[in-house]
C-alpha cells in the first residue's frame, strides 16, 4: 500500500465517528474483513505494539474478572451450539493442516497406504508422545495448534489409528515382563477375557464389523449407541473385557477396530459406510 493510499484511509477513518465505524464494522462484511486483517499486520509486525495491546488485554481481565467471567458464561449459554461448532471447524482446519505437511500433501498413512483423512492422526517419530504431552501440556486436538504455532517441527510423522496402535503396542510388548506365576497367569486370564469377548461380539467372526480388518491386535469393543467415555467413569471400569465377562456380555456393543472406532466416534459415521 503506497504513503498516498494510506493517508486516505486514514483520513476516512477520523471523519466517522467512533459509534458510526462501530456499526460499519458489524454490518458491512468487507469493512470488518480488512480491518481486521490490518490489525493483524500490525500485531504480528509491530513488536511493540503487539507488547502494548497484550498488557491491555491483562490489564482489562484483571480489572474485570467477575464481569469478563460472568459475560463467557452467559454468553456460552446462549450461543452453545455455535461456539462448539466454531471450535470443531477450526480445530478439523488444524488437524488437516498439519495432515497435509507430514504427509507432503499426500494425506496418507506412512505405513500402510491409508488414505482417508478420517483414520488419520498425527505421531511422534521418538516414541515420546506422553513425555511430550505431559511436558507441554498438549493432547488431544492442541497438539494441532502446537505444530503451527511453532511453524511445524521436525519428529512428526502421519498414521492411521491402527498403525499408531499397532507402534506403540509392539513397544510395550518388547519391554521385559514379570515372570511369577501370579503376573503370569493374569496376563493370561486377561487375554482370554478379551479373545471371549471379541469372540461374542463379532460372532465368532474376529474381525471388524465396519471393515473386515481382522488383525486382533487392533480390534475395540466399541459402544454402538456411544457414550462409551461416561459409561466408563460412571462404573468405574478398569478393564471393559472383563466387565463384559462378568455381566455376561450384555448388548449394546460390537467390533470395530481402532480406525473405525475413532471414526465414529469423532465424526459420527465411518467412511467405509460411504465408500
Amino acid at each position: 500500500m503506497d504513503d498516498k493510499l494510506k493517508y486516505y484511509n486514514v483520513l476516512y477513518i477520523t471523519m466517522i465517528t467512533k459509534e458510526e465505524r462501530r456499526e460499519k464494522y458489524h454490518t458491512d462484511d468487507d469493512y470488518r474483513d480488512k480491518t481486521l486483517k490490518r490489525f493483524k499486520d500490525k500485531y504480528y509486525s509491530d513488536e511493540e505494539y503487539k507488547d502494548r495491546k497484550i498488557k491491555q488485554a491483562i490489564k482489562y481481565a484483571k480489572d474485570n474478572v467477575s464481569y469478563t467471567k460472568e459475560y463467557k458464561q452467559q454468553y456460552y449459554k446462549d450461543n452453545r451450539e455455535k461456539m462448539i461448532n466454531n471450535t470443531k471447524f477450526h480445530n478439523d482446519n488444524n488437524r488437516s493442516e498439519v495432515l497435509y505437511w507430514y504427509s507432503d500433501g499426500l494425506l496418507k498413512c506412512n505405513e500402510c497406504g491409508k488414505d482417508c483423512i478420517e483414520f488419520l492422526c498425527i505421531d511422534h517419530i521418538g516414541d515420546n508422545g506422553a513425555d511430550h504431552r505431559r511436558e507441554m501440556g498438549v493432547g488431544g486436538d492442541r497438539i494441532y495448534k502446537y505444530v503451527l504455532k511453532n511453524k511445524f517441527p521436525e519428529g512428526y510423522q502421519v498414521l492411521c489409528n491402527n498403525c499408531n496402535f499397532l507402534k506403540e503396542y509392539i513397544k510395550i510388548q518388547s519391554k521385559p515382563k514379570s515372570k511369577t506365576t501370579y503376573a503370569v497367569a493374569i496376563r493370561k486370564q486377561r487375554l482370554n477375557m478379551r479373545r471371549q469377548a471379541l469372540y461374542w461380539y463379532s460372532n465368532g467372526s474376529m474381525q471388524c464389523e465396519c471393515c473386515g480388518e481382522d488383525d486382533i491386535r487392533v480390534l475395540t469393543i466399541d459402544h454402538i449407541n456411544g457414550g462409551g467415555k461416561q459409561h466408563v467413569i460412571k462404573d468405574n471400569i478398569k478393564n471393559l473385557h472383563e466387565y463384559l465377562h462378568y455381566n455376561h456380555y450384555p448388548e449394546g456393543y460390537r467390533i470395530l477396530c481402532f480406525n473405525c472406532n475413532k471414526s465414529h466416534g469423532q465424526y459420527g459415521y465411518c467412511p467405509h459406510q460411504i465408500l
